[in-house]
């Protein structure tokens, strides 16, 4: 885990291969768990990337789980979009104006692994870009307050997604925009016709 001053987004991706119903794999559809709450006066940002991917009729035919990493670029979107801009940095991440929200969650086959250094899925999935408009902080006085994006993506043609990332924009032909995290997992295949529901959990401790 990386437990960088700024604020940190880890996330989970999860996939489990298997054939049936959703109450067959019923026992990995628990929910996320809750990191501990530390009252100290500081600031974290816990993050969960979960996937899963049904097939036509709806059975699950895949559930995986992973840590993320967050990008350069998205540690100086907090900041910038906390604190305004100046000097030099003042058009990055679109400058201290720019108050698009991270809701656009894109996939693509790419299977270089991830770097902070990284602005762009390896190889997006075209357009394939999915906006989640109904997003806020779901605050809680006596527990951690979390931010939930999902989106569920249909898959156009045979093809194995082994990436995801968190975008500000839907981009053009799946680029563009500022990507706030990415991460690249065993891939998952995928005939046409096939979904995958990707959700980010952002928890604040």
């Amino acid at each position: 885990m990386n437990n960088n001053k700024l604020p940190a987004l880890f996330a989970v991706l999860a996939i489990v291969v298997g054939v049936g119903s959703v109450d067959s794999v019923s026992v990995f559809s628990s929910g996320f768990s809750q990191p501990v709450d530390k009252s100290d006066g500081g600031i974290k940002m816990l993050g969960h990337l979960e996937l899963v991917a049904t097939d036509g009729n709806g059975n699950i035919k895949a559930y995986r789980q992973t840590d993320n990493i967050v990008t350069e670029v998205g540690k100086n979107c907090v900041g910038i979009r906390l604190f305004g801009a100046n000097g030099t940095g003042a058009t990055a991440c679109g400058g201290a104006t720019n108050t698009v929200p991270f809701t656009w969650i894109g996939i693509g086959t790419g299977s270089t692994a991830e770097t902070v250094t990284d602005t762009a899925l390896g190889t997006p999935n075209g357009n394939n870009r999915g906006f989640q408009s109904a997003v806020g902080i779901n605050a809680n006085a006596t527990a951690s307050p979390y931010s939930s994006i999902q989106k569920t993506l249909t898959s156009n043609s045979t093809q194995t997604i082994a990436e995801s990332g968190l975008f500000d924009s839907v981009g053009a032909a799946g680029v563009g925009g500022h990507m706030f995290a990415r991460k690249t997992f065993t891939g998952i295949p995928l005939n046409s016709g096939d979904s995958l529901t990707v959700t980010w959990r952002i928890t604040y401790t």
